[in-house]
């Protein structure tokens, strides 16, 4: 088990690699804008689509801590495409995973070699273990959640939101 999660998908698609691209990038609000109005519920990602790689984010409605980034590129097939993507944190949210962590570790080494304490050494581990559990644990549902939007852009049938 990594100590920072990370997940990494392949998903094979009936459709050539410029309607793949397509569909992902109709579905997906470019960093920095705003949609007009009414236009809100068009986007499901946010981020880049750029030649056959991108960088997305599923669009949140409240703040979600552990909500993954897709990184990936569209490679084609000889009966369609292949979608490689890989889920991971955000720097931001690494960045606070390693603070507490440096937390938790400073408060290990005060109470087993400075106070020898050691309720306090076994409720330092336990709140290490708990926080690397939610961490995994919300990275996972966000994962699940992020995979079948992804999923849901590259299979939908709906040609309103085909742009050509």
């Amino acid at each position: 088990m990594r100590l920072i999660p990370k997940k990494n998908i392949t998903i094979v698609l009936p459709f050539p690699a410029q309607e793949v691209k397509h569909r992902l990038h109709n579905a997906t609000l470019p960093l920095g804008h705003q949609p007009l109005p009414g236009y809100e519920q068009h986007f499901t990602f946010n981020g880049t689509v750029q030649h056959y790689n991108f960088r997305i984010s599923k669009i949140m409605r409240s703040p979600q801590d552990f909500a993954p980034i897709i990184e990936g590129n569209i490679e084609p097939c000889q009966h369609g495409a292949l979608v490689f993507a890989t889920f991971h944190l955000f720097k931001s949210t690494s960045l606070m995973f390693y603070f507490g962590m440096a937390v938790c570790l400073t408060l290990l080494y005060l109470f087993l070699f400075l106070l020898t304490n050691w309720v306090y050494v076994g409720l330092t581990l336990l709140a290490m273990g708990l926080h690397i559990c939610v961490m995994h644990l919300s990275f996972k549902k966000q994962v699940k959640i992020g995979r079948k939007a992804l999923e849901d852009v590259l299979f939908s049938n709906n040609k309103e939101q085909q742009r050509l």
